[in-house]
């Protein structure tokens, strides 16, 4: 069988989908926030993991407005973000890209351009693939803070692709977000996720697809084994 030809283009999510650092990311947004009360923090990492896609600048903003309101509120963001970067800046150094990933991409490479949309920071993620030397692999790789829906727009709009020809592989409530207001095709893969849609939520998409493991996703696209 042959790649799924309704398809023109793929965008992949980063985290839990390219890379398995999901927990890290969430002790780093722990880490980051240590010195604050438990209870906050706790809320805090349990939004995190709730809604995957969304930016750490969108995050930390949340905790410091909301659950823990700063008398200096940007000062208070900007010392929550530099020790976030710096604990997942290691965590990234320590850890390679999922072979099944690569696998699909690489397959890609013949059929249509493949792009990365994530809630990572822009700058701090294109590092990492360029460290990784798997840049070259991807037609775009995008992230914050530009928000996630915004940067899948502009995929759409710059290569003239319509949502139903663009199918999206995400593991997080953002992505799940995004594909629904988009009216993009949705695999949710659950093989590295913190985060599952409800019976109701995958009622409510028109197109959603779980993909429990990679290998799942690797045979809807027909990869050859």
């Amino acid at each position: 069988m042959s790649f799924p030809t309704q398809y023109k283009a793929v965008i992949l999510d980063c985290d839990g989908v390219v890379f398995d650092i999901n927990r890290e990311k969430s002790n780093a947004f722990r880490e980051a926030v240590a010195d604050y009360p438990e209870d906050k923090v706790s809320d805090f990492v349990k939004m995190h993991q709730a809604t995957g896609g969304i930016s750490r600048y969108e995050k930390f903003r949340y905790f410091f407005t909301e659950l823990c309101p700063s008398v200096n509120t940007e000062a208070s963001i900007q010392n929550a973000l530099d020790r976030y970067a710096q604990i997942v800046q290691a965590a990234y150094g320590a850890i390679h890209p999922h072979p099944s990933a690569l696998q699909l991409v690489q397959y890609c490479q013949n059929q249509c351009p493949v792009f990365i949309a994530s809630g990572s920071d822009q700058e701090e993620l294109r590092g990492v693939f360029q460290i990784h030397g798997i840049t070259s692999l991807f037609a775009g790789i995008f992230g914050s803070p530009t928000p996630k829906q915004h940067n899948v727009e502009m995929i759409l709009q710059e290569n003239n692709l319509n949502p139903d020809e663009v199918i999206f592989v995400g593991d997080g409530g953002g992505d799940y977000q995004v594909t629904l207001e988009l009216g993009l095709p949705f695999l949710f893969l659950g093989e590295m996720a913190e985060w599952e849609p409800s019976p109701e939520q995958i009622r409510t998409h028109p197109n959603l697809s779980m993909m429990p493991l990679w290998q799942d996703v690797l045979e809807y696209f027909h990869v050859p084994k």
